[in-house]
């Protein structure tokens, strides 16, 4: 019980630190415009590198427990924050 509690303690707080980080971010760049086509270039990119080490962009989703959207989503964040330190 004492370990359980322990590593709740540990998770939660870089669970909460996760998600504030992801809240600054998205706050930061709401105003910084990526296309379609710039997302669906990545994960094509994404899906050949994949491809190259023998698997699929949706075998390694699904044993990560994600879904095509949380990948669009993280990518589009990803992509904006990249996006807002270029242009400074």
């Amino acid at each position: 019980y004492k370990l359980s509690s322990e590593l709740n303690k540990r998770y939660a707080k870089q669970t909460l630190d996760l998600l504030i980080t992801k809240e600054i971010a998205f706050n930061e760049t709401k105003n910084i415009n990526i296309s379609k086509e710039e997302l669906n270039a990545k994960i094509t990119q994404i899906e050949e590198q994949l491809k190259q080490q023998g698997q699929s962009l949706d075998s390694v989703l699904k044993n990560q427990n994600l879904t095509r959207k949380d990948l669009e989503d993280q990518l589009l964040l990803q992509m904006k924050v990249e996006k807002s330190i270029a242009e400074k």
